[in-house]
């Protein structure tokens, strides 16, 4: 947990992409109050904000996870501290600042931002928006309620603007990346992969920029294949 003082005090990079994204945000924040905030078993959204190095990147990646398990649970008790600007802030202390904690997902992203080098700027986000407020997992009626009082994700991307889009979210997840961003076919990537575990996704949206799945950090721990993986997506990002 944040302290609150340091979220209420925390001040977002004044760049063009974030003010534009908070612009984005602040166009669907009342959608949210009014149709999902008060379902109890939902956490508050999940929105990125642009590091400096982002905005500045030669190459711009963005990174799709799951869902979050938990979010904003600073603000369960106190929903008057739970603003737009402070949710905002959550994400820039967690993700931008803090590097997020230690795990397989968030040890896999360090070390891919860690070894591609200051050129690259990487952006994290989620393919569902909201998670559940105490667990994990996507809520079926919470994942609906925010794709249609919250659907930001297409005109994030937009303003995020990334040369490649990485899925860090396994097979299991393929439908609600076409529910997002449209339907799509897969392709291998080397023999030594099925399309289940790595895959080049081919947007029928020609506009979209090239995009590749592999399995969660989670599973490819478990396998054994961390660095591996890592390899082929920072060729993917120097190559693709």
């Amino acid at each position: 947990m944040i302290p609150i003082d340091e979220i209420l005090n925390h001040r977002i990079s004044d760049s063009a992409i974030n003010n534009s994204l908070y612009e984005l945000y602040g166009s669907q924040w009342d959608n949210y109050l009014s149709n999902i905030q008060g379902n109890e078993d939902a956490a508050y959204p999940y929105l990125t904000v642009a590091s400096d190095r982002f905005s500045v990147a030669d190459k711009k990646v963005i990174l799709y996870g799951q869902e979050t398990m938990s979010w904003g649970g600073e603000f369960y008790d106190h929903p008057e501290y739970g603003s737009l600007k402070n949710t905002m802030s959550l994400y820039d202390i967690f993700v931008n600042e803090r590097e997020g904690y230690n795990s397989p997902y968030w040890n896999f992203i360090n070390s891919l931002k860690k070894q591609a080098g200051n050129n690259v700027g990487f952006i994290v986000s989620n393919i569902v928006r909201i998670g559940k407020k105490y667990e994990a997992g996507c809520d079926e009626t919470i994942n609906s309620l925010a794709m249609k009082y919250f659907d930001v994700a297409r005109q994030e991307y937009e303003i995020l603007n990334p040369d490649i889009m990485l899925f860090l979210t396994g097979p299991g997840y393929d439908d609600r990346i076409k529910a997002t961003f449209g339907n799509f076919t897969l392709e291998t990537i080397s023999e030594i992969y099925s399309t289940r575990a790595f895959a080049k996704i081919i947007f029928e949206d020609n506009t979209l920029p090239p995009g590749y799945r592999c399995y969660h950090p989670g599973y490819i721990q478990r396998i054994g294949r961390t660095q591996e993986y890592i390899n082929v997506l920072l060729n993917l990002i120097k190559n693709g």
